[in-house]
């Protein structure tokens, strides 16, 4: 999930965010993953305040460039 800087806290995110999740879990779906570059301090700060919990950090190739990503999850009975 990305929100143009001109329009962060506005609560674009967090709304998108929130309908996702809300309707996925009413789906069914047990457990959610959510993956931000670890320099991305923001993103990591955005997917933690929703409860989300870093499970993995692993290098990823974006072009030539190697970063290291982290994995964040929610599932669904702790999200209650």
């Amino acid at each position: 999930m990305y929100v143009d800087p001109d329009h962060r806290g506005e609560g674009i995110g967090s709304d998108l965010l929130t309908e996702t999740r809300d309707r996925l879990f009413e789906q069914g779906v047990e457990h959610i993953n959510a993956m931000v570059l670890a320099a991305n301090d923001v993103g990591n700060e955005f997917y933690q305040a929703f409860g989300f919990e870093q499970t993995a950090t692993e290098p990823v190739t974006i072009g030539d460039e190697r970063y290291e990503e982290c994995t964040y999850s929610l599932d669904a009975s702790e999200s209650q």
